[in-house]
């Protein structure tokens, strides 16, 4: 029998090739259990043995090392794992060398583990039976598992990476509770993300996904493989194709963690996500901060609509960064959020403005405006438009503190008023103008806000006006003076208007308190009945009154712009001619004899007097002209003879100063510069230059030619003090217009090597 006859061959071969091995090393040859067995002629002789069927089959070491074979393990659930495999031969270890017995016991010991994956290339990983979990071979599989993570190094991933990774040993994804996995995969093609709350029931190739549990487990036979772990917003795209628009509660249930998911993870992505009240899938930035007060208010009962779903409203920090409609850290409100709680407050108040909850609730939203905040300044014209022509406020009808001439009014208008617009309301700053046409508004809103509503209507003045002259004789002596201001006011506001003119009426109008002060205190009621006039019947700058007109007296002087449109006439005055007077008294300096002498030889020489902005200066003709070409062309030929001695010439373009300064230079040849008591007061610092820049251009208009350099060069010396970020722009374009070059200059390359800090000025006029 071969078999019994094999046994006892290995009983015999075994000492024989220890002895053999022995003495090759003792040569330092180390050889191995192939080359051993080559050097005894025995590689090529079948006594290695594997058992399939029921006999034993027979092959050589060489084949043994080229083919899908496998040492028997000693542990019996290694065993079964290599008979499990298909086409995987298993090497009885009783006919095998001592020393191979020894290296592969088993499957833990690596050189085991490769010859079983190279056995498993060799036949192919496609043999392999995809097992569910409930297979009794499933322990198999695991153990299989188990093996590859501890072996699956860089090298062997190098050799055998297709084969591991072909290998179906991967329980796929249960897309639900109640289905369990239906067998195993392969990594080749699989998706594998560890984010298992984001496997959802619905999402897309289930099957493809490995169950994300395992993906955790095995994560670094993953990495070792090459494949590719899937980002979580990666899996978001295979998923949200596929949920539902509206989700049910039981839907809702395994949705929350795979959102609490997405927000772990940091992933922000730009889809309809949200659940609102309804289930139903939003975008994030349709809905409202449910913690807001103002929000809450402005969508009562439409809650459901308008905020996250009761079980979602935990993550609220994630939601914001997905858009929820929020005010910001400063505690900023966006402006577009504001106008939808308006409208909606809006809305409800229409339905039925005697809800007590209706007015509470727009007292909370309006409150939002009582006060400047935060954000107000980036909220667009078109929100603020809409803001204040929304109908949300409640008016005030209580109005015992104003005169007693305005109660009646003003409670009727309030009383007969339902919810107003902050547009068509008073505020306090337009009162006196339409106290008896709009109401007042319970809580307004602060100052800032008034910056964006519009005037009031010329028409809805004018008629406040004729309700002013209606009750001028019901006017309380005590309250005359609060009367006669009101009436000031509104005579200032139209005015102001330039389309005044074009109201019906008024220019017949008996409106015009003809009254002979302004001094309001000294006036009595007895005084307005007789006063009241039409613009026609009344005139300006007349001596006295007539039969036709009546002189406009003090109190209407200051509206006589307007008066004058309404077709109040006034009467010119023609001006008087002035002589001048003549003195030739003046005495030249010896600086300017030479010029003054040939001046004289010419006869061309009287004396002058300057006048600017009322003030006088006499000077000599023949000091200015030596001073100024200016002068010397004006006042010497043909020109000259037209300017009779002592003649007044008025000077348009200086200043009564900046002449004084040009007059004492061109007698003394000096220039007294104005002194700077305090270099840090910046007033005083800006009028000195105002003063010197004054006097550069007028020793340029002027063309005194030294004077303007004596003037450039001590605004350069002096510039550390008068050049700065904040002027230096000014300072450039009045060097420019005095043809100050090198003054200019300077400013050029102050504001290139101060660019920044020049801009930043700048930025900030």
């Amino acid at each position: 029998n071969i078999d019994t006859w094999m046994l006892k061959f290995w009983v015999y071969l075994q000492p024989r090739l220890q002895s053999h091995r022995q003495v090759l090393n003792a040569k330092k040859e180390s050889p191995s259990t192939s080359v051993l067995l080559e050097s005894l002629k025995l590689h090529n002789t079948r006594i290695y043995r594997y058992h399939e069927g029921v006999s034993w089959h027979y092959i050589t070491p060489q084949r043994f090392e080229g083919g899908p074979y496998v040492i028997a393990p000693s542990d019996s659930k290694e065993l079964d794992l290599c008979r499990f495999l298909p086409g995987v031969k298993v090497i009885d270890p009783r006919c095998l060398p001592e020393q191979l017995k020894c290296e592969e016991r088993n499957l833990d010991e690596p050189q085991a583990f490769s010859r079983l994956l190279r056995a498993l290339t060799i036949t192919g990983t496609s043999r392999m039976p995809q097992l569910s979990q409930e297979s009794p071979e499933y322990e198999c599989i695991k153990l299989l598992r188990n093996l590859i993570r501890k072996h699956a190094t860089p090298d062997l991933v190098l050799v055998y990476g297709n084969t591991l990774r072909l290998l179906p040993i991967w329980l796929q994804h249960s897309p639900s509770p109640s289905m369990a996995s239906t067998r195993c995969i392969p990594a080749e093609g699989a998706l594998i993300c560890a984010h298992g709350a984001m496997l959802l029931p619905w999402i897309r190739d289930p099957h493809r996904f490995v169950n994300p549990q395992l993906v955790g487990e095995y994560s670094s036979v993953f990495r070792s493989f090459g494949c590719s772990m899937m980002k979580i917003e990666t899996v978001w795209k295979y998923l949200e194709p596929s949920i539902p628009e509206t989700l049910v509660p039981d839907q809702l249930r395994i949705y929350l963690p795979c959102i609490d998911s997405l927000a772990a993870g940091n992933c922000k992505p730009q889809s309809k996500m949200a659940p609102n009240g309804y289930g139903t899938l939003c975008h994030a930035s349709s809905l409202f901060d449910h913690e807001d007060e103002i929000f809450l208010a402005a969508f009562r009962h439409l809650d459901k609509n308008h905020f996250l779903h009761p079980d979602f409203r935990n993550g609220r920090t994630f939601w914001k960064s997905q858009g929820l409609r929020a005010r910001s850290a400063a505690g900023a409100m966006d402006d577009s959020d504001f106008v939808h709680c308006i409208l909606s407050i809006e809305a409800r108040l229409k339905n039925n403005s005697n809800s007590e909850e209706n007015r509470r609730d727009a007292a909370k939203v309006t409150g939002h405006l009582r006060f400047a905040r935060p954000g107000f300044e980036s909220w667009s014209h078109s929100s603020w438009r809409t803001i204040v022509h929304t109908r949300l406020y409640q008016t005030r009808s209580e109005v015992s503190s104003e005169p007693t001439y305005r109660q009646a009014k003003m409670a009727s208008v309030a009383n007969n008023c339902g919810p107003c617009s902050i547009q068509h309301a008073a505020s306090r700053e337009q009162l006196r103008v339409v106290w008896s046409e709009r109401p007042l508004l319970e809580n307004p809103p602060d100052a800032y806000v008034y910056k964006f509503v519009g005037p009031p209507l010329l028409d809805s003045v004018y008629k406040h006006l004729q309700h002013l002259i209606e009750i001028r004789n019901t006017i309380p002596g005590s309250e005359l003076s609060q009367y006669l201001k009101d009436l000031q006011a509104t005579y200032a506001y139209l005015q102001d208007h330039s389309d005044t003119a074009s109201i019906s009426g008024i220019r017949n109008a008996k409106i015009w308190l003809n009254l002979p002060t302004t001094d309001l205190a000294s006036l009595s009621t007895s005084q307005l009945d007789g006063a009241l006039r039409s613009a026609k019947s009344l005139c300006f700058n007349a001596p006295l009154d007539t039969h036709v007109v009546e002189r406009a007296k003090n109190f209407l002087v200051p509206y006589e712009s307007l008066l004058r449109r309404l077709g109040c006439q006034t009467m010119v005055r023609p001006s008087r001619p002035s002589l001048a007077s003549r003195s030739n008294n003046e005495r030249p300096i010896d600086h300017n004899l030479t010029a003054m002498r040939n001046m004289q030889k010419n006869g061309q020489l009287t004396d002058i007097t300057f006048e600017v902005g009322g003030t006088r200066i006499s000077v000599h003709k023949i000091f200015m002209a030596a001073a100024s070409e200016k002068f010397k062309r004006q006042l010497v030929g043909a020109w000259g003879e037209l300017i009779g001695s002592k003649s007044t010439i008025k000077i348009e373009d200086l200043t009564p100063k900046t002449l004084q300064y040009i007059v004492d230079f061109a007698y003394t040849g000096q220039v007294k510069w104005p002194v700077l008591r305090n270099a840090e007061d910046i007033d005083e610092v800006a009028d000195n230059l105002d003063e010197l820049l004054d006097l550069l251009r007028g020793a340029d208009r002027w063309v005194m030619e030294e004077l303007h350099d004596l003037t450039e060069r001590y605004l350069l010396e002096e510039s550390d003090t008068y050049v700065r970020p904040d002027n230096v722009d000014s300072v450039k374009e009045a060097a420019e217009e005095a043809q100050a070059k090198h003054l200019v200059s300077h400013c050029v390359e102050f504001i290139r090597v101060n660019q920044q800090f020049v801009q930043d000025c700048r930025d900030m006029k």
